[in-house]
């Protein structure tokens, strides 16, 4: 005989029928989706008694894949130390949304340290999920059935967590220009903001105040680098241990104000020529402003005239070898006269500074006299 199984409700499905000759008949239906349905079954084309039966078709067991999360908590990023979160609706293998609670998943920040999130059970197949991480960067945020520790769909999800707000007590300056620098040359350092966490903000646009001492005539230059970290330039007029004040948004910042020592670079010139050679002491120089400043020296050889040598005139080459720093000089002294000396720093370690400050004020004095 013909008998036929046939499924109508949310979707229309043929089912089949199996005859293990024993004079019953097997139907069999597999729905994709729940709700109500209607099963038709038929003999030769007529309804058996009862047929079409009603039944009501459930949600299946939780499956991981199918599972969607919701909400800024997986939207890509976040705060350090805002909480964030995000809601999950369980489904089953079908993709129906499963009403029933009873799972658990797991939630994890992977990065630089891995923290642990929350999960709520709300008994209704959805399930309200937090986290909070206070360290900044790029990071993965997973999201696991516990019980086969299946990803749901997304997951890992790719998470950017940005640093909090800026705060002064935890910013910090570096550089040389905070410990000491040369009078009437430039000198600089770097302030870096934090957030409270001690994140690197990796953004500008904070108020920078630098104090310097008020006898200076020339105010600090502050540039944003758009990167958290603002360059400051300064330019010392007086000697002698100077206060530096360094404010974020009107707050000082970790270890401001800061004492630089304050003083005019000097150096050892040895003239080249007439038997002097260039371990022969014979004048004192020191950095003032466009110029080079010669004084007497008690160990000079020698006159001991004054005068100066132009630094817009001026060329440098590093000479030092061996441990032995000095380098050659040559410019336009007092008069108009081309000379040409060995120079070598009155302290060996301050070689280094002694070039890179000598150069730049070469430059700035070209500079100034192409603009003139």
């Amino acid at each position: 005989e013909s008998i036929t199984v046939d499924l109508r409700g949310p979707v229309s499905i043929m089912g089949d029928v199996e005859d293990p000759q024993d004079g019953t008949y097997r139907g069999i239906f597999t729905p994709t989706m729940m709700g109500q349905y209607k099963v038709l079954v038929k003999c030769a084309g007529k309804h058996f008694p009862g047929s079409p039966f009603g039944i009501t078709c459930e949600a299946g067991p939780v499956c991981a894949a199918n599972c969607i999360a919701s909400g800024a908590g997986v939207a890509g990023t976040a705060v350090a130390g805002k909480e964030m979160t995000f809601k999950i609706q369980s489904k089953d293998l079908c993709d129906n949304n499963v009403s029933l609670g009873g799972e658990e998943f797991v939630i994890q920040v992977s990065g630089d340290a891995t923290i642990t999130g929350k999960m709520t059970d709300h008994g209704d197949g959805t399930y309200l999920c937090s986290y909070m991480s206070t360290k900044s960067g790029n990071c993965k945020l997973n999201v696991q059935l516990a019980r086969d520790n299946g990803h749901i769909q997304g997951s890992p999800f790719v998470l950017v967590i940005h640093a909090e707000e800026t705060d002064p007590a935890h910013c910090t300056a570096s550089g040389r220009g905070l410990e000491a620098a040369s009078a009437f040359f430039p000198s600089n350092f770097v302030v870096h903001t934090m957030d409270r966490y001690g994140n690197p903000r990796g953004v500008g646009g904070d108020r920078l105040t630098v104090d310097l001492p008020s006898q200076w005539r020339t105010p600090a230059n502050t540039t944003d680098k758009k990167d958290g970290s603002y360059l400051v330039e300064y330019r010392p007029e007086n000697v002698g241990r100077q206060s530096i004040g360094v404010k974020i948004n009107g707050t000082s910042i970790v270890g401001a104000p800061f004492t630089v020592s304050v003083r005019e670079l000097k150096g050892v010139l040895t003239k080249v020529g007439g038997g002097c050679w260039p371990h022969t002491p014979q004048r004192f120089f020191h950095l003032r402003e466009d110029r080079l400043l010669k004084y007497p020296n008690e160990a000079s050889v020698g006159g001991g005239d004054k005068g100066y040598i132009l630094l817009a005139t001026a060329t440098l080459t590093d000479r030092s070898s061996k441990g032995d720093p000095w380098f050659e000089f040559r410019g336009e002294w007092t008069g108009g006269k081309q000379k040409h000396w060995i120079l070598r720093p009155s302290d060996p370690a301050e070689k280094e500074s002694w070039v890179s400050t000598l150069q730049a004020a070469i430059t700035q004095a070209k500079q100034k006299t192409l603009q003139m």
